[in-house]
């Protein structure tokens, strides 16, 4: 007999860290948050690797991916430093790092999977 993990018997599976307002693709600390008190504890987690070497929790910063996660594209993005991130906003909520995610992680006992992880 075959067992299935459990992130696949468990329907509630937040895409991007979970949707707020209508939103998604957000991976933004206040949507995790929402999605936490949702009930939530499994959680699919875009990750970027910025130019000076960070990771932290974003689709990326092309125009095409600004455009649809509410990010105000800018070209200094063509070399995204983690401090440049860490200014940007996604729909008007700040962006998060891996390090705050990772603390997320220890506090709650929440799950993360990434289905992109780009350098």
């Amino acid at each position: 007999m075959t067992t299935k993990a459990p992130m696949f018997e468990n329907r509630y599976l937040a895409h991007a860290l979970g949707g707020l307002d209508g939103h998604k693709y957000l991976n933004t600390e206040e949507a995790l948050k929402n999605a936490i008190a949702l009930g939530h504890r499994y959680f699919e987690a875009d990750l970027q690797l910025t130019s000076d070497g960070q990771v932290v929790c974003s689709h990326g910063w092309t125009e095409d991916i600004c455009a649809v996660s509410g990010m105000d594209y800018s070209e200094e993005f063509e070399t995204m430093t983690h401090d440049l991130f860490l200014a940007q906003k996604v729909f008007g909520m700040p962006t998060m790092d891996l390090d705050t995610l990772a603390v997320y992680i220890k506090n709650t006992k929440i799950f993360i999977g990434s289905s992109t992880f780009t350098v």
